[in-house]
């Protein structure tokens, strides 16, 4: 007997899991378990052979880019400016990757097409908070080269390696998700460093896991004749692809 439908009753909705459409909806960082490390290395070796050989020609191209543009004088400061504009076509990279597109070298350009202007920013934001971590290296260098008669080598102590040292570190969380966030998420560039800064944060212990397994990554690509890094860093990217996707979407 076929059931009897109600034509009163409100239509039921087909419920769909937005991360399996590849829309991703960036939330609140939320703190994952330690042994997800481990999932987001398995998770890149799965994105990078989805595109293999996309992921060596972008990286390939974009190795020469990189080379040429910072080998020519005055463009390599400019360029400088561009850095995250450049890291926003990775991640746009990426998420094609995510969604079984394959990766184009054309995606390199995709940061100067999508959110171009906060990138710059991100990008500016990064240089000046650089610049103002170091300061204290740039002045006792300038110090002791220029003999100053008042220069105390002992003055650069423990305490201001140590702003350096967590300056640095602090600057790096609120750096790595970053541009996901601004190019995947249009969210604008304070929130998306805060979200960034957070997001480490909570999850301090697994990213750790993940900075040493990327560090073996590319020792073992610098080894191989630099030739290994068209692989390791998609690989890298393809791990932080992973975390992102965790701590922030799903």
């Amino acid at each position: 007997m076929s059931e009897e439908l109600n034509p009163y009753s409100a239509p039921e909705a087909e419920v769909v899991d937005a991360a399996t459409l590849g829309d991703f909806v960036a939330h609140e960082p939320r703190m994952v378990p330690v042994g997800s490390a481990f999932n987001w290395v398995g998770a890149a070796f799965e994105y990078f052979g989805r595109s293999a050989g996309g992921w060596v020609l972008f990286m390939l191209v974009g190795g020469i880019l990189y080379i040429v543009l910072n080998a020519v004088p005055f463009v390599n400061y400019i360029n400088m400016l561009f850095s995250y504009v450049w890291v926003g076509g990775i991640w746009v990279a990426l998420k094609k990757n995510h969604d079984g597109e394959q990766v184009e070298v054309s995606d390199l350009f995709e940061g100067f097409k999508r959110n171009f202007g906060s990138l710059i920013l991100l990008s500016v934001i990064a240089i000046v908070l650089s610049l103002v971590i170091f300061s204290p290296i740039f002045y006792y260098g300038y110090a002791a080269f220029s003999g100053a008669d008042n220069f105390d080598p002992s003055a650069f102590s423990a305490p201001m390696m140590l702003f350096i040292v967590v300056g640095m570190i602090a600057l790096s969380m609120s750096l790595l998700f970053a541009p996901a966030l601004i190019v995947l998420n249009n969210i604008n560039v304070i929130s998306a460093m805060r979200m960034s800064f957070l997001g480490c944060v909570k999850n301090i212990l697994p990213l750790i896991i993940y900075g040493i397994m990327a560090s073996i990554f590319f020792a073992v690509g610098g080894i191989l004749l630099f030739v290994g890094l068209l692989v390791a860093i998609p690989v890298i990217s393809c791990m932080t692809l992973a975390a992102y996707k965790q701590i922030f979407i799903d």
